[in-house]
């Protein structure tokens, strides 16, 4: 259950993703990726609230379920 401190003290991601980057998790973090493999967007999974990804982006099963684990919403 959300509670009004979650809504405080969480955050709310804008990803504007571009053809050829990757979304990963990586030792509870949320990576985000360039073309290059440079890291663009790097975010702890404990504070994220929602993320919200316009562009180009392919939702995986492993995402999903990472995603799920620490409750984030992904839109």
């Amino acid at each position: 259950m959300l509670s009004k401190l979650d809504f405080h003290k969480k955050q709310v991601l804008f990803v504007f993703a571009n053809k050829g980057e990757r979304m990963s998790f990586s030792n509870d973090n949320l990576l985000v990726k360039n073309k290059e493999g440079k890291l663009k967007i790097q975010c702890t999974c404990y504070r994220l609230f929602i993320v919200y990804v316009i562009g180009h982006c392919s939702i995986t099963t492993a995402l999903i379920q990472k995603a799920k684990k620490f409750g984030i919403f992904l839109l």
